[in-house]
């Protein structure tokens, strides 16, 4: 499993290193694969997440 937020963290590292039909191709291959469960991200997620973060730093 993994989450939008994940997803666009890819997306970037992609983007900053390969050209950007190649980027393309991996982030359409990860989305297509049936085998990887994508899960959505909300705002109390988000919120929450950086709650904990802050309390472990």
């Amino acid at each position: 499993m993994t989450s939008t937020v994940h997803l666009s963290e890819i997306a970037n590292v992609l983007e900053g290193n390969l050209e950007a039909r190649a980027s393309l191709d991996i982030l359409r291959s990860l989305a297509l694969n049936e085998n990887l469960v994508v899960d959505a991200v909300s705002r109390d997620d988000c919120a929450s997440a950086s709650m904990t973060r802050s309390r472990t730093s």
